[in-house]
């Protein structure tokens, strides 16, 4: 059946158990253009090519069609719902329209160049789910039920230059994976809104901006993004993002503070191939940005550097623990990139952890840790492995060759007593059980007398030296 021009719409359903099916259904109510008679539009803005809302039904089924040139595509208000391989494009506003439902499914439809390919309607129904599954949206946005009235789950699905996907902050409502996103023509910044994403591709044709306000992420690939991690709420409280197994390529992962609260990022068991890590702060006072790499990898074959920053201010740091550098780019230039230097000073930390750094090239590489010295508060590397790697001279007062959350080093000069030589230090370890090594200035071991004051102090005495290297090791 065709159903063409007419004035408010298609097809319009009543009961239970109807089929629409097999049809071509065109220009109808349509407010973008004129009709072929000259007529108004109409002027409501429920104008759909199908249609039911006024009386309610069950079980209702709306599949195989071709529907466009329409205001709004399809509205349904039944108890349960199945909207299945319907080709559905140029429509002025809603492809799909959910109105008070109980169940929905939405499977294998075809839905390109629509404003917004599925609303939402408050639902009467407690519990009401809906599942949207296996289809394809190009272009216009994709927007999931703000007020959390229904759970739904939206599974591998192909979305191709939506510029935004949001499900709000739900924890338990909403879901989203295993879908493909691309971005080939999209104008702006895309975005994705949600509170979990798992095991889903993000890829873009060329090297695009790309905003993400997702809290976890849990197996998904990214290629080609200059990636901006936000969170929602992120403008009047701190919250924290958990990465774990993804992947990126070709990629920029930034966590910058502007006009924020405080960040914490945490990745871990993820994979970094020419991917460069990047935090910041502009003009925001007070609000550290951090991001911490857990038992990752890192891989470099084109690009010049791995971290990244973009500070104008106080304050950040990057910081990564068990994972594995390998850099085969042998025009390598630095490890660490600052954006702006100009009068810039200690806003940036970078520490490395029980780690690995390669250099797959047949003669070692120079190493440079950054480009510039000014920005950085301190480099800390604690036992880290070098592989035909040759290491820069340490900047005194930046470089620190150890963990400074589990060990306290100092040079101390003894106070003569009457029977010897004693010091108290005071230390930030909060042990009452550290292990102590004294030495002389000629790296010679002393064993003195040690009394442990509290958690953040000891008090040390000897016979004979009255300056001593010290040692604390929280244990």
């Amino acid at each position: 059946m065709k159903s063409t021009t007419d004035k408010r719409g298609g097809i319009s359903l009543g009961g239970s158990y109807n089929v629409v099916q097999h049809n071509t259904i065109r220009d109808n109510g349509k407010g973008s253009n004129s009709f072929l008679d000259g007529k108004p539009f109409f002027s409501d803005p429920t104008r759909y090519a199908i249609n039911q809302e006024d009386s309610y039904g069950d079980n209702c089924i709306i599949r195989n069609n071709l529907i466009y040139g329409s205001n709004h595509g399809i509205l349904v208000g039944c108890y349960s719902i199945q909207i299945e391989n319907n080709h559905i494009y140029n429509i002025d506003s809603i492809a799909i329209n959910l109105y008070s439902l109980l169940y929905a499914n939405i499977r294998g439809n075809v839905m390109n160049n629509c404003p917004t390919t599925i609303g939402f309607m408050t639902t009467d129904f407690r519990n009401a789910l809906v599942n949207i599954l296996e289809n394809s949206f190009q272009g216009g946005k994709f927007s999931v039920d703000a007020t959390d009235s229904y759970q739904v789950n939206v599974a591998n699905n192909h979305f191709v230059d939506v510029d935004s996907i949001y499900l709000g902050s739900s924890t338990i409502n909403k879901s989203f994976y295993s879908n493909r996103i691309k971005y080939d023509q999209v104008s702006g910044t895309p975005s994705i809104s949600a509170y979990k994403i798992e095991n889903c591709i993000f890829d873009s044709t060329t090297v695009r901006d790309f905003l993400i306000r997702v809290y976890n992420q849990k197996g998904c690939t990214f290629h080609n993004l200059r990636i901006s991690l936000q969170t929602q709420n992120g403008a009047t409280k701190r919250e924290k993002i958990l990465i774990y197994d993804c992947e990126y390529t070709n990629s920029t992962l930034i966590n910058l503070i502007f006009g924020t609260k405080d960040r914490e990022v945490s990745i871990s068991n993820s994979k970094f191939t020419d991917t460069v890590v990047k935090v910041g702060n502009i003009n925001t006072v007070g609000f550290p940005a951090t991001t911490t790499l857990e038992n990752c990898e890192l891989y470099s074959a084109t690009m010049s550097y791995l971290f990244a920053t973009d500070f104008n201010q106080p304050s950040g740091m990057i910081k990564l623990s068990h994972c594995r550098i390998e850099i085969a780019n042998s025009s390598f230039a630095h490890l660490i990139h600052h954006d702006k230097t100009a009068g810039i000073s200690s806003v940036f930390t970078l520490f490395l952890k029980d780690s690995s750094l390669k250099y797959t090239g047949t003669a070692p590489l120079d190493f440079i840790y950054y480009n510039n010295i000014n920005p950085m508060i301190q480099l800390i590397s604690a036992n880290n492995e070098y592989i035909n790697i040759h290491l820069p001279v340490e900047d005194p007062g930046i470089f620190v060759g150890y963990d400074p959350t589990n060990t306290y080093k100092t040079s101390v000069i003894l106070q003569q007593t009457s029977d010897g030589y004693s010091a108290t230090i005071t230390h930030n370890l909060k042990t009452l059980d550290p292990y102590v090594l004294c030495t002389t200035l000629k790296s010679e071991m002393v064993q003195p007398l040690i009394s442990i004051v509290d958690e953040n102090s000891l008090l040390i005495k000897t016979i004979g030296s009255s300056i001593l290297k010290v040692t604390i090791k929280k244990v």
